[in-house]
């Protein structure tokens, strides 16, 4: 091995190059063939030289989601002594642990396989974008031994494959190579020669037989003391929701929650006409029947709830009566101004990857925060900072954020996958609570450049309201009970 040259020694280097992305999704009709012409066998190589690697033991937590650097959560002390030591919260855990056993079984939205690539394998193949769907069948393209390594004795070369899901099968078949378990979970292959094997893998064949809409099979390959893991998303094909377009008015309607304040209600309203008269306006309504006042008019439907249902429960609810491809939210005390800019907005979604976008209030960046969730799977909790990320490339004065103000675009297939929370803990405060809901699961920036007024006249009204809005002790413990439970949380 010493007297190998530096050239040689590269030259054999160069073969650690292993995967291939691929993305295919074929049904395959497989017909019985068999090949008697082959290509010139592969050239045998030396065996690789390895370089000599210092290996650290380094302690590693025992957390699946492992982040560097990442804050601890640590609860304050009134979480701990008001919430951490009631009765209920010895109950909750037991029901948050089965809870989350349920959701996790639920949960749709595949995590990535962790594939660990062996830079010493000879063996190259797809580590990621293999697709196929349920009870379909897909070619495992880019399969290759790179190099063959000289063995004492016998010179047979086998390949064993594996799967769970499905069964192996190959398009073609070749003189000289014999294969045992086509149409099973376990297939090897075996040859005297090396290169009969390589032609012989590129005709491998995943055939799904255990039908899921949305899963991974973990093929598993064996060559010589090399194990492979090629990763195949099995997944139904998804059918797209797709809108007409046409004139701003006619893709975006607007949602206004509104309780008691009619008055503003009615100045929101009027701003919204006086800008864009054809847009459609949907009013959700839990007034008491006893101060209920009817808005219903020329392209505005009045929705009457049964009184004090809930915040979260108005904005379902309006939307819920959206087929327009964008909607605004809007609280009834906000109201739309010269620089209110629904084109921009619609541009902005239109152009971008986000799925979500608000104005600044009077034009300052104000209620924008990020949130973070820190911690551990089963100690975790969240903060807020009053700030935001970074501006976004083509779009001066917008930028990335992860809970903005009252006044968004929306993204109505989107935001409708998230939904608003009607339980009674969120009817009178719950503004966050959906940013938290949307937290990795949609794009949301907000931009300076588009405007919303800010209603702050006062009637008595506004003190009936304030009677509703500003809770007491007891609501602020029933809603901390149901987010911590609800996301998880330790506080």
């Amino acid at each position: 091995m010493k007297n190998l040259k530096k050239k040689d020694i590269f030259l054999h280097l160069i073969f650690f190059v292993a995967g291939s992305c691929v993305s295919l999704s074929i049904y395959i009709h497989i017909e019985p063939c068999v090949i008697k012409h082959v290509e010139p066998a592969t050239q045998m190589v030396a065996p690789i030289v390895l370089a000599a690697r210092e290996q650290k033991i380094c302690a590693r937590k025992n957390d699946t989601m492992l982040t560097l650097n990442e804050p601890p959560c640590v609860c304050n002390r009134r979480v701990r002594e008001i919430i951490h030591t009631s009765p209920q919260w010895t109950l909750e855990l037991e029901q948050k642990t089965k809870s989350l056993e349920r959701f996790e079984r639920r949960k749709i939205c595949m995590d990535d396989i962790y594939n660990y690539v062996d830079g010493r394998s000879p063996v190259s193949y797809p580590a990621h974008g293999l697709y196929v769907m349920p009870l379909r069948a897909v070619l495992i393209k880019g399969l290759r031994i790179e190099w063959f390594i000289p063995r004492r004795g016998t010179q047979e070369e086998k390949v064993e494959f594996r799967a769970e899901k499905g069964v192996f099968t190959t398009l073609c078949n070749y003189e000289n190579v014999y294969i045992e378990g086509k149409e099973t979970k376990r297939m090897t292959i075996r040859t005297n020669s090396p290169s009969l094997l390589n032609l012989q893998l590129q005709d491998i064949v995943y055939r799904n037989t255990e039908f899921d809409t949305n899963i991974f099979e973990k093929v598993l390959l064996r060559y010589l003391e090399f194990n492979i893991t090629i990763p195949i998303h099995i997944q139904h094909r998804q059918v797209p929701w797709l809108y007409r377009k046409g004139t701003v008015e006619e893709r975006v309607t607007v949602i206004v929650k509104t309780f008691l304040r009619y008055h503003k209600a009615k100045s929101a309203i009027y701003s919204i006409k006086r800008l864009y008269p054809n847009t459609r306006i949907i009013i959700a309504d839990d007034t008491p029947p006893t101060n209920f006042t009817n808005l219903q008019g020329i392209n505005m439907d009045h929705f009457r709830m049964p009184g004090f249902t809930g915040y979260f429960a108005g904005r379902n609810l309006g939307l819920s009566q959206v087929w327009t491809e964008y909607f605004l939210y809007m609280d009834d005390d906000l109201y739309f101004t010269n620089g209110t800019r629904l084109d921009v907005l619609v541009s902005f979604l239109d152009k971008t990857n986000f799925h979500l976008v608000s104005g600044a209030a009077e034009g300052k960046k104000r209620h924008v925060h990020t949130l973070r969730v820190l911690g551990n799977g089963t100690y975790s909790c969240h903060r807020k900072e009053q700030r935001h990320y970074q501006e976004i490339k083509g779009f001066p004065g917008c930028f990335v954020a992860d809970l903005v103000p009252n006044f968004f675009l929306g993204s109505t297939h989107e935001v409708k996958s998230i939904g608003f929370d009607p339980h009674p803990a969120l009817s009178r405060v719950g503004h966050y609570a959906f940013f938290l809901s949307a937290l990795g699961r949609i794009r949301i920036a907000f931009c300076t450049t588009v405007e919303f007024g800010h209603n702050k006249t006062t009637t008595e009204a506004d003190a009936a309201y304030r009677s509703f809005r500003y809770v007491g002790p007891e609501y602020y413990k029933m809603r901390g009970h149901h987010e911590l439970f609800k996301y998880n949380f330790a506080c």
